[in-house]
């Protein structure tokens, strides 16, 4: 389920009016005035890309940037920047952006006419935590810990890169600066309960010091209208030392106590997560939506529930039935119904009436705070997803037989949604335009298609008879020269978003336990694949990285391959059979190889790359930098991106 969530901001921020200010020490990239703001000062932003390690080549700049609260909400948002002498300034009010107050900023700073162009300090953005006085405000270094162990993610350019030592650090800074932090302590606890293996003493007296501190919480609860935050930690706990079943009535009683309230349905709803069967799962998920229709969780449970019946249990009469309720669910499960329903050759007008559904909710959508989405980013994903269902909707009709349907749907997004159109989408609407009768757009859909794409042969043939059977001429030269200058234009904007980051120097292990280097490969263009047995993502891109390896293995070209495994849940021999058994499933031949397995001291080859999601792609040029990085997969997207990067990595 790869939906991505959205945000927006409200237009109240200014541009800092001060043209230079006094600054003391050594210049920074990125300087805050003042320095150590609270949540209620106006804060001016100056960037100096020229002290940059990944500097934003551009002739504008907006400052991107995600406020976080002490619960983990966000708000998402972006500033143009006006330019003062080698840097750039701007200037916001947290507290006129969200009722919530913020404990901290993440921030970066971004091209405006390419949004991927990004300077977000080679994938460690900076990081802003708002004091009072000396200290952190509270919540702000307990916030900052979840965003470095990963348990709350931001999007790609302002996602903070997991990183366990530092996450480890500001855990224990919270604690020490707010010893009143309920939640940072029980989380304190479960790390130390989870490492420690003490002698039995030891294990006693920490054992009765936490049954002491989650005792402490639980005295005052009769008091209590609602759960506080950190009830669930405090929960946890006991289950830490044993005391499973005083955990579980404890909680029934809690939830009996407070049932509409967030805390009742967030541990219900993580109940429902812990079930492993997938049928189970999948009912349980409909059962709490059924059960908890207001609840913050309904719509993802239901869309869960959805995605399990059409993508694993062929269930498609219970995921019907969802669907039909009417009630929101995400975007893309209706999109899967359809598909699904195009795959079988059934119901094809209910497959339309469902994507009409989907694009009428989409068109009407708004952005809901807390999504984490600056309006750019959202309108960004809005659109593309706009563009997919046109191209699904046309596919429906095609197979209907109306063709003119399909001409209607393809004719509005290639009008509307220009920049989200695929080779698939340019080669449908040729073809179908061709078929009505209109000429002239086919033609000019086929002459998009050879700017954006290498058409297959077929294609190739059939825009040549359209194009001789209208006398426009020599049709070899017409296509060369928009091969030529789609190529150049491709080549020109890779040249503008190639990163140029240093290769950090990593080790990792083959399938022998022996221990090689990135040096070791280095001079050739280079493409590592990071990913791992358990993602559903990288499972389906391993076979395209199988493809890139063998095509370009043929065709003499120099790449080299490297898929590292990374964040497996086992180790040593165990992960290496898990590893290899999954190569087995997917049928690939190429080379694989192991990240080190984390440990004391131990940088693996994910945290030194930064690797914020997997897959993770990087591809490396030969002069020994770091050219693109691309975090996910698009099926529909990504395989002719990724060739005109690897073309473009090997011409350099």
């Amino acid at each position: 389920m790869n939906r991505i969530t959205r945000a927006i901001l409200p237009p109240i921020l200014i541009l800092a009016l001060l043209a230079s200010c006094a600054r003391k020490g050594e210049e920074k990239t990125v300087a805050f005035t003042p320095e150590r703001p609270t949540p209620a000062d106006r804060i001016t932003v100056r960037y100096t890309p020229g002290l940059s390690p990944s500097p934003l080549r551009s002739g504008s700049a907006v400052f991107r940037f995600t406020l976080v609260d002490k619960e983990g909400g966000l708000l998402a948002g972006e500033v143009p920047m006006e330019r003062r002498g080698p840097a750039w300034e701007a200037a916001l009010a947290p507290v006129e952006l969200t009722p919530k107050e913020p404990v901290l900023l993440v921030c970066a700073f971004v091209d405006p006419t390419d949004p991927e162009v990004v300077d977000n300090n080679r994938g460690d953005p900076w990081v802003l935590l708002f004091h009072e006085g000396e200290t952190p405000v509270a919540g702000a270094r307990y916030q900052y810990y979840r965003l470095l162990a990963g348990e709350e993610r931001l999007t790609d350019v302002v996602r903070v890169p997991r990183d366990r030592a530092r996450a480890l650090e500001e855990l224990e800074k919270s604690v020490e600066e707010r010893p009143e932090s309920a939640e940072a302590r029980f989380v304190r606890w479960a790390r130390v309960l989870e490492k420690e293996e003490p002698d039995k003493a030891r294990a006693d007296s920490l054992l009765a010091a936490a049954r002491a501190e989650a005792d402490q919480f639980f005295m005052n609860q009769e008091n209590w209208t609602e759960p506080p935050p950190a009830t669930e930690g405090a929960l946890d706990l006991y289950a830490l030392i044993g005391g499973e079943t005083l955990r579980d009535s404890l909680t029934d009683a809690l939830i009996a106590r407070f049932p509409r309230t967030r805390f009742a349905s967030s541990v219900l709803y993580r109940r429902v997560m812990e079930e492993e069967d997938r049928g189970r799962f999948a009912r349980e998920m409909e059962r709490f939506a059924r059960e908890h229709p207001d609840a913050k969780e309904a719509e993802e449970a239901r869309t869960y529930a959805i995605y399990l019946y059409l993508r694993y249990l062929g269930e498609r009469e219970n995921a019907r039935a969802l669907i039909h309720e009417g009630k929101p669910v995400e975007r893309f499960v209706l999109s899967l119904y359809a598909e699904t329903l195009l795959d079988e050759g059934e119901l094809l007008d209910e497959a339309e009436e469902t994507l009409l559904r989907a694009i009428r909710e989409e068109e009407g959508a708004s952005p809901s705070a807390g999504e984490g989405l600056s309006p750019a980013e959202w309108e960004r994903n809005r659109r593309e997803t706009l563009a997919s269902l046109l191209h699904l909707l046309a596919r429906v009709r095609e197979t209907r037989g109306d063709d003119a349907g399909a001409a209607e749907a393809l004719g509005r997004a290639l009008r509307d949604l220009p920049e989200q159109a695929t080779p698939d989408m340019l080669l449908r609407a040729a073809r179908i335009r061709s078929r009505t009768g209109d000429t002239e757009g086919a033609l000019e859909a086929y002459d998009l298609l050879a700017r954006a794409a290498r058409p297959s042969g077929e294609a190739t043939e059939e825009w040549r008879a359209l194009w001789e059977a209208e006398g426009e001429g020599d049709f070899d030269a017409h296509a060369a020269r928009l091969r030529e200058e789609g190529r150049a234009e491709a080549m020109a904007r890779l040249d503008r978003r190639a990163l140029r980051w240093p290769v950090p120097e990593i080790r990792f292990l083959d399938t022998g336990g022996d221990t090689l280097t990135l040096a070791g490969f280095l001079g050739r263009p280079v493409l590592i694949d990071f990913w791992a047995t358990w993602c559903g993502p990288c499972r389906r891109s391993l076979p395209h990285v199988e493809t890139i390896y063998e095509t370009r293995k043929e065709a003499g070209d120099d790449l080299i391959v490297l898929p590292i495994n990374v964040w497996e849940r086992t180790a040593d021999e165990e992960r290496l059979a898990g590893v290899r058994e999954k190569w087995g499933e997917l049928g690939l031949t190429m080379p694989y190889y192991l990240d080190l397995d984390p440990g004391e001291g131990v940088k693996t080859a994910a945290e030194l790359f930064a690797v914020p999601a997997i897959p993770t792609t990087c591809l490396i040029g030969r002069d020994g930098t770091i050219l693109f990085k691309i975090v996910g997969f698009d099926e529909e997207k990504g395989d002719e991106e990724m060739r005109l990067k690897i073309d473009y990595a090997l011409a350099r």
